[in-house]
């Protein structure tokens, strides 16, 4: 059968991948920022990266074929723990922000998300599997491995601990963790709570901001108060509150785009917000976008042969003389014939 053009692009063209780029440093899209120090870990190309916290030319760190994702460096900086399918469905691996090989923590197999670190230094992780999959169990594992331990907290599926670890933060419900649903403006009754618990304690958490009347996300501690994500104002902002509870403030202005990802270092905040990476400043309230570029080969946009090219098509209609027929694959299409078609 011979392929010829329609518009941009040949069918031939289409079931095979884009033309490479060459190697060079160039902009990417970038996710779960994590700062520790002068490093700063985040994902880009489904790999985790590593640079400065002020930006510039990244390293990679991994380059298997899973994706890695919720990137969250430890206290010291010198370990990033994360999520990956490397030998399951999904599962919490740690390995050295310098680099090197990564280690399993979980063998869960799925339901699990890295949550952060304790100050201590050991990973905190949420199992949706220790609930039934009808909540989510906040565990504690050290980076070595082992037996993980439960925090007697029911449905908390993020957390910060405060500078003395003394106590912990954390989130309750929420749509993404309920459905990975990131719907903007949701009132309902799944709405993310802010919830506070002493360490060790055997009573219940105390909710903070109960009437706040909007969506609490990522809760961070620093300096005496929990900075948070929410859109109670009409569209993505940083939010904080005393760690004793009263009145919510919001410190920055609205972003462009939901924020998905959040972590805080040294009284700045590293968040996603669309393709970029930015660093705010609590004491200055100043926003910065990160500069960063990659040195990668795109591997994933070489152009390859596809074993079953036919399982790409999405429609086919033949033509009323029945010598063509128009083809649907990859979001383009093409004219396809039996024979070389005259013109």
């Amino acid at each position: 059968m011979t392929f010829f053009k329609r518009g941009p692009l040949s069918l031939a063209a289409i079931l095979l991948c884009s033309t490479a780029a060459p190697i060079a440093a160039e902009e990417g899209f970038y996710q779960y920022p994590s700062a520790r120090g002068e490093t700063l870990v985040f994902a880009s190309e489904g790999d985790l990266w590593r640079t400065g916290r002020t930006g510039g030319t990244a390293i990679r760190l991994t380059n298997h074929e899973e994706e890695e994702r919720h990137a969250k460096v430890s206290p010291d900086g010198t370990m990033v723990a994360f999520n990956a399918s490397y030998d399951s469905g999904d599962d919490i691996y740690v390995m050295p922000t310098a680099g090197g090989a990564p280690t399993r923590l979980t063998y869960e197999g799925g339901g699990v998300t890295t949550v952060g670190w304790t100050p201590d230094g050991r990973v905190i992780f949420a199992s949706a599997l220790t609930g039934n999959r009808q909540g989510e169990v906040l565990h504690t594992i050290a980076p070595t491995g082992g037996e993980a331990t439960p925090i007697p907290l029911w449905r908390a599926n993020s957390a910060t601990y405060s500078q003395d670890g003394s106590t912990l933060f954390f989130s309750r419900r929420g749509l993404f963790a309920r459905a990975r649903d990131n719907a903007v403006l949701y009132r309902g009754g799944g709405m993310a709570q802010l919830w506070s618990w002493t360490n060790g304690s055997t009573k219940e958490a105390t909710q903070l901001l109960a009437d706040f009347g909007a969506p609490i996300r990522n809760p961070m501690a620093h300096a005496g108060r929990i900075y948070f994500i929410s859109d109670k104002s009409g569209a993505d902002a940083i939010w904080s509150v005393a760690q004793g509870g009263g009145s919510a403030t919001r410190d920055s202005d609205e972003f462009a785009f939901p924020v998905l990802q959040a972590s805080l270092d040294n009284g700045e905040i590293f968040l996603q917000n669309g393709a970029d990476l930015h660093r705010f400043t609590i004491a200055s309230g100043e926003l910065t976008t990160l500069a960063i570029d990659l040195v990668t080969d795109r591997e994933q946009t070489r152009l390859r042969t596809l074993e079953k090219p036919l399982e790409n098509i999405s429609a086919a209609r033949m033509t009323p003389s029945g010598k063509s027929v128009a083809v649907t694959a990859r979001g383009e299409v093409a004219l396809a014939a039996p024979l070389a078609r005259r013109r």
